[in-house]
């Protein structure tokens, strides 16, 4: 058997829906049964081989070192484009 603390709120919505007939024990129950069997560790490790799958993680990995290497790198990249000035 399990035990919940609920607000009183919805221990009146429980109340409620028993009045009408719901087993809200069994609702608990199939609610429960669907929720995934793996721990957390396992999910997270499975989102972050999708988003390397997608090639969003890891898509920056040739970028230089340190953060002056990238500034600069990008300081030179924008000094060498020529944009007209109106």
């Amino acid at each position: 058997m399990v035990s919940f603390d609920l607000s009183p709120e919805a221990m009146k919505r429980v109340e409620s829906a028993r009045a009408k007939g719901i087993d809200v024990e069994n609702l608990f129950s199939r609610w429960l049964e669907q929720l995934p069997e793996e721990p957390e560790q396992i999910w997270g490790a499975r989102v972050i081989a999708d988003l390397e799958a997608q090639g969003v993680i890891g898509m920056w990995h040739d970028l230089p070192e340190s953060s002056e290497e990238l500034a600069q790198e990008f300081r030179s990249k924008a000094e060498a484009r020529s944009i007209p000035c109106d």
